[in-house]
């Protein structure tokens, strides 16, 4: 836009007079700031001026340049951050959907855990328990004992060597006699066959 003076109006297009843009935010021509003691014409406030011209700074020419191309690109500005937004939310959701999803295997891991930790402690007292049981029945049976008349086994095999030599002599005795004792020889035999072990 063309600036102008905004007490007597006189245009920037005026080579006449020179145009400044004060500190609070009014365009004033020097014909007036003069007639005004040097103070803005229009609030009659005392401030500091800039004097309109192609090499005024760059903060006091944005407000006379055209705005809607820098509305344009802010417009896009906007959108371009606004859908960085956008993933950046996508992906803290998918990040929370996931830890959820974690989490719930985490606690049905920790259940399956337990319960094999059980079934673990369940099997060595089993075995612990059979290791005694064990324990105690070869205790029973570590001097193991002959039935017949309380006597142990090498007591009872003592006896069985006597009762075999006394046997043997007898045979002998029975071999030296004469042949009508045969009959009586055979059955001592077959006897003498079942006790000698």
């Amino acid at each position: 836009m063309d600036p102008f003076c905004n007490t007597c109006f006189t245009n920037i297009n005026d080579a006449s007079c020179d145009l400044y843009c004060t500190q609070c935010h009014h365009v004033v021509c020097k014909n007036c700031i003069l007639r005004n003691n040097e103070r803005c014409s229009a609030c009659n406030g005392k401030c500091r001026m800039v004097k309109i011209t192609k090499d005024m700074p760059e903060n006091v020419q944005r407000y006379f340049r055209d705005p809607v191309p820098e509305l344009e690109t802010l417009q896009n500005v906007v959108s371009f951050q606004e859908q960085q937004r956008s993933i950046a939310i996508g992906h803290h959701k998918q990040l929370l959907e996931d830890y959820h999803k974690l989490t719930a295997e985490v606690r049905e891991q920790k259940k399956e855990y337990d319960r094999l930790r059980k079934e673990v402690l369940e099997i060595k007292r089993q075995k612990k328990g059979g290791r005694g049981n064990h324990g105690s029945s070869s205790s029973e049976f570590s001097t193991p004992k002959s039935s017949i008349s309380g006597m142990t086994s090498s007591q009872f095999t003592d006896n069985s060597n006597n009762i075999a030599k006394k046997v043997a002599m007898d045979e002998s005795f029975w071999r030296s006699t004469p042949s009508s004792t045969s009959s009586g020889g055979k059955a001592l035999s077959q006897k003498m066959s079942r006790l000698n072990l």
